[in-house]
């Protein structure tokens, strides 16, 4: 999926793979491509998952070891393994390629086989993944990444209501769930395996969307900015600092636009709140913003999504505190704000260290726990900085407020 840890803003690890030398191109190509259902189990994998915000997170086993370890679900991403555990399972070494974040930018990661990766009651063996050093999410207690070059041999349900992952294996002939919208999907070892499909924005832009659990919001790339209603009425909002940070660190550059129209398939939303992303692949990724509001089936081998509503409305607005935070050389700082959020009404500034947040020293937090305050719909609630600035202290208190104007 793209990009990482905008500690209060989201989290997206959509990654595309760029192959480097031709003694490597053959041997990634073939690890991406690998792996086998292990069909002992036929019975589907009920899984429970975590969401307080974002990430969803689940538990897996690597290699059958005896530890169950914590990974992220991302549909848009390549199974990633975090190096401290590639190192403590003594995992071995593989291809080296570059791996592409939304920030544009690459880095090299080490792309290996696992033996095994089981999920619940089901296993793939020989399934690629990538090693990097994920110490820029600071997500300590996380292992990496389930992705859908894993999730490709199932039809696989993501129950928002109940909190569940649904991993069945594949049949000839699946019957859709009931009383939901069943749109075609195609699948690509560049994007990971992401699936696929094509989209109209504001009645004129063509694209591809990928379906992206690894992202809270939907995303835009910045390019498509420009061409969208939004920009053209001057409604676009640029953000003062950075509000993102990926593989090759923060950005330089971040956008917010509302779209007139999202059509996918035979899907209309309107008024769809979107935020920019920097990838040079090019893809709108549509996130937990949207895909919430149902339970979503994607039957892999048949190339199907079915969303079944779950009676969540949609909501054309994001609630937010509007600034983002970066732990960097032991402080955690304001690196980011929004014009006119809460952040900026308050006076904060880039460089500020929050040294205390709800009372509770600031650097205890870990980057999931900021996200669970960060990154939710909720509108209640209000958090307090202590914040140091050139030696003076001072308390700041941030009620959430919506991204964008009322819809007219």
């Amino acid at each position: 999926m793209k990009s990482a840890p905008r500690v209060v803003c989201w989290l997206v690890l959509l990654f595309s793979l760029i192959y480097l030398n031709g003694c490597s191109i053959v041997k990634a190509i073939k690890t991406v491509n690998g792996g086998q259902l292990v069909s002992t189990n036929v019975t589907p994998a009920v899984v429970p998952f975590t969401l307080t915000g974002h990430p969803i997170l689940i538990k897996a086993r690597i290699n059958n070891s005896p530890k169950e370890y914590t990974f992220m679900l991302d549909t848009a991403a390549l199974t990633i393994v975090r190096k401290e555990v590639a190192e403590e399972l003594k995992l071995p070494q593989g291809v080296k390629v570059a791996m592409r974040g939304s920030g544009g930018n690459s880095k090299e990661i080490d792309l290996i086989t696992l033996n095994s990766l089981r999920v619940g009651t089901q296993e793939v063996a020989q399934c690629a993944a990538g090693v990097i050093d994920m110490s820029f999410l600071n997500f300590k207690d996380v292992a990496g990444v389930i992705g859908s070059n894993f999730l490709r041999y199932f039809v696989t349900t993501i129950d928002f209501t109940n909190n569940t992952l649904i991993l069945s294996p594949p049949r000839t002939q699946h019957a859709p769930p009931m009383g939901g919208i069943t749109i075609p999907f195609t699948i690509d070892a560049k994007n990971g395996f992401a699936p696929a499909i094509d989209c109209v924005v504001d009645n004129e832009i063509h694209d591809t969307v990928l379906i992206d659990t690894g992202a809270p919001v939907c995303l835009i790339p910045s390019y498509m900015v420009k061409k969208t209603n939004g920009y053209k009425r001057g409604k676009t909002i640029k953000a003062i600092g950075s509000m993102s940070k990926g593989i090759g660190g923060l950005s330089e550059e971040d956008h917010a636009v509302r779209l007139d129209d999202l059509k996918i398939d035979d899907l209309l939303f309107h008024n769809v709140p979107t935020f920019s992303h920097l990838s040079k692949n090019g893809q709108l990724l549509i996130g937990n913003h949207i895909l919430s509001r149902y339970t979503v089936t994607l039957d892999y081998p048949n190339g199907l999504m079915t969303l079944v509503p779950n009676g969540k409305p949609f909501m054309d607005n994001f609630p937010i505190y509007g600034l983002n935070l970066d732990k960097q050389d032991e402080k955690l700082l304001v690196v980011g704000y929004w014009p006119n959020s809460p952040a900026a009404k308050m006076g904060l500034k880039i460089g500020d260290e929050v040294i205390r947040l709800n009372n509770s020293k600031a650097m205890n937090f870990s980057a999931l726990d900021l996200m669970k305050l960060f990154i939710s719909e909720d509108t209640e609630g209000a958090i307090e900085l202590e914040i140091l600035r050139d030696g003076e202290k001072r308390r700041v208190v941030l009620h959430k407020e919506n991204m964008f104007p009322p819809v007219r």
